[in-house]
């Protein structure tokens, strides 16, 4: 199978290019809690959304992970345990690279290059020639995330607004729904979540996606959204 015949790849670059219709216009400067957006993520949330065949799209996942088309992370939620999100390679290395780092061009020449899993063990980084100061400045630059003692998980700088603003949208949307069970889709896509830098639509696909809502249509002809699950529960 070639890059070009992954349907999965094909999804990912139109789930990119429609990335920024998601994101609401920043009014001012300290909108996303001033924090620069990085480049479009894409979350695994999202392509089972787009997906009819779960057991295929972890397939083609599974071969642009290992073929450097695409890296995986650890979304970092405490709700969704081990949900991921992923970037283009070449777009996650220029992202790093921007920052102008002698740690983080260490980092991205000697580490990155060896490894396609989402942490690494400190011995590994050692090993690689990055120093425990490198290691400071890459956590505080949030390339790197303590996971516990001897590992870190791989990270996107950057990335906080957006995590902050999937927690907070996902919870908006499943509270709504506890409120004012099976609403119309349209009515949910159009409410606005302050918390949040994304559009309702955003967080609703993802969390269809999930499981955690589904879409149905009582009436054979308009769609409302049905609360299946409260994830913060289980």
């Amino acid at each position: 199978m070639s890059v070009l015949q992954n349907t999965t790849y094909k999804k990912i670059l139109e789930l990119i290019n429609s990335f920024s219709s998601y994101v609401r216009p920043r009014v001012n400067q300290n909108d996303y809690g001033g924090m620069a957006l990085p480049p479009p993520i894409i979350l695994e949330s999202h392509l089972f959304y787009v997906s009819s065949n779960l057991m295929t799209l972890r397939g083609e996942i599974d071969y642009l992970i290992r073929n450097r088309v695409i890296r995986a992370f650890n979304l970092g939620l405490n709700t969704y345990t081990g949900e991921r999100c992923f970037m283009i390679e070449s777009s996650y290395l220029e992202h790093l690279l921007s920052f102008e780092s002698k740690s983080v061009k260490k980092y991205v020449d000697q580490v990155l290059p060896k490894i396609i899993s989402e942490y690494v063990s400190l011995e590994f980084l050692k090993n690689s020639g990055i120093t425990n100061d490198d290691i400071k400045d890459l956590v505080s630059i949030k390339v790197l995330l303590i996971r516990d003692e001897n590992s870190y998980f791989l990270s996107i700088p950057s990335l906080g607004a957006i995590r902050v603003s999937i927690t907070e949208g996902r919870k908006a949307l499943i509270n709504h729904l506890k409120r004012n069970p099976d609403p119309k889709r349209d009515d949910l896509e159009r409410k606005t979540v302050d918390e949040s830098i994304f559009y309702s639509t955003y967080h609703l696909e993802a969390l269809i996606g999930l499981g955690i809502v589904k879409v149905f249509t009582p009436n054979g002809r308009e769609s409302r959204i049905r609360l299946v699950y409260d994830p913060t529960t289980k």
